[in-house]
């Protein structure tokens, strides 16, 4: 049993829908489903049902909501105890954050964190993977949180190890391949990769992202190119006009009302590509502050 669970069982008290709990957590739907499935398989009875309405408590259900409200009061309780010490911990704290996870990264550690460490302050920087590594490396930035796509992952490990940096990944996300949602791939029943590389692929990276893509895309038989658009507006407008496609993991898809607003997922049968969201950081020089931080991104992003 992990507190997050309770945490959602308590929030879910004042809606009636999953994905209203995933909004005020700031969490994803999905995410919200599985803690309370895991959770409803560890005690072994259902704890929610579902109506026309939405969701609603069992009669086991609402036992196990006072018991999580009783169980999250006790921790309000000791979180507060530990107001005084917390605000006398100061200092600066500098996190870098890949482009794609930047918006959802800091939503999920400034929840409640500059409540409890008032005089700690939070540098968040956007970048590249190999550019936050290198910062890491050279103590620019304290943590870093790197996503390593499975066509560059043996380039990123090899980096992480040039620079004595230490690595503990966070979660694996399935990538998928997006179009436009009016593009002609979506009316066929089954696609394969031989369907999609006759368009370009765009991505959001850097030359380096773009090389190990085209890599796995020439795999395919792609031999176009690939367009390389950092500005998001003018990508997905270049997605949508030019019957372009791009590549997204599914994470970054459902947290994105205008990803899903003008794209939707190609659903390829023959194509395997993952990525591994994690941090890099110094192992043997963390200050207890940057301890806390790493123990609350791997707590939220769960």
């Amino acid at each position: 049993m992990r507190l997050n669970q309770f945490e959602m069982i308590v929030t879910l008290e004042n809606y009636n829908s999953l994905s209203e709990v995933a909004e005020k957590l700031f969490i994803t739907q999905p995410s919200v489903s599985k803690a309370i499935r895991e959770l409803e398989e560890e005690v072994g009875y259902a704890i929610l049902r579902r109506t026309k309405g939405g969701v609603e408590f069992t009669e086991a259900g609402k036992q196990v909501l006072q018991n999580a409200k009783q169980i999250m009061e006790c921790v309000e309780r000791i979180r507060n105890q530990q107001m005084l010490i917390n605000s006398n911990v100061n200092g600066k704290i500098s996190l870098g954050v890949t482009r794609y996870w930047g918006s959802d990264i800091f939503a999920q550690i400034l929840w409640n964190f500059n409540e409890q460490y008032p005089n700690v302050t939070l540098q968040f920087c956007e970048g590249f993977s190999s550019d936050i590594i290198a910062a890491v490396e050279h103590k620019e930035l304290n943590l870093g949180v790197i996503m390593t796509y499975s066509t560059d992952k043996k380039t990123i490990q090899k980096q992480i190890q040039e620079g004595k940096l230490e690595y503990q990944p966070l979660f694996v996300d399935q990538v998928r391949l997006y179009a436009g949602i009016h593009h002609v791939l979506h009316e066929k029943k089954e696609v394969y990769m031989q369907d999609v590389i006759p368009y370009s692929y765009v991505t959001g990276g850097n030359g380096v992202v773009a090389e190990h893509s085209k890599q796995l895309l020439q795999s395919y038989g792609y031999e176009k190119d690939v367009e390389i658009i950092n500005n998001q507006q003018l990508r997905l407008r270049y997605l949508v006009r030019q019957n372009a496609f791009t590549s997204l993991p599914d994470r970054l898809y459902q947290n994105s009302a205008e990803y899903q607003k003008l794209l939707k997922p190609i659903m390829v049968q023959d194509l395997k590509w993952s990525c591994e969201l994690g941090v890099v950081y110094h192992a043997g020089e963390m200050q207890p502050m940057e301890q806390v931080l790493l123990w609350k991104l791997q707590e939220k992003i769960k």
